[in-house]
């Protein structure tokens, strides 16, 4: 027992905020994949799937954030557009505007697992 009668439960408090934020930004990376994705799917540019299945998410926890793209090297240009002709595909840059909703509900249904908020 802590002084004055208390006991601490900073600890585990701790450990099951570290825990939420880990599931929050896995779920937010997973959701950020199937949306831009879906962007991809409803611009009618799949062609082999390459683009398709070359988008991902990678989480890092320490710094708190969901590194979200693609490695492929013409991703770029159909994102953005390019000077000969290309238009720009804005996958991703429509899944950040048009997901913020999603992403929010994630953050505040995820957040507060394991903890008595009554």
């Amino acid at each position: 027992m802590a002084k004055n009668g208390f006991v601490s439960n900073r600890k585990q408090v701790e450990a099951q905020f570290e825990r939420n934020i880990a599931k929050t930004l896995t779920t937010m990376g997973l959701k950020a994949d199937e949306l831009t994705k879906q962007n991809i799917v409803n611009s009618g540019r799949v062609d082999t799937g390459t683009m398709l299945n070359s988008v991902t998410s990678q989480i890092d926890v320490g710094n708190r954030e969901v590194i979200h793209g693609s490695g492929l090297h013409y991703f770029p240009f159909q994102e953005l557009g390019t000077s000969r002709g290309i238009q720009p595909g804005n996958f991703i840059r429509d899944t950040i505007n048009n997901g913020q909703g999603e992403f929010k509900a994630i953050v505040e249904a995820v957040m507060g697992e394991g903890f008595n908020t009554k």
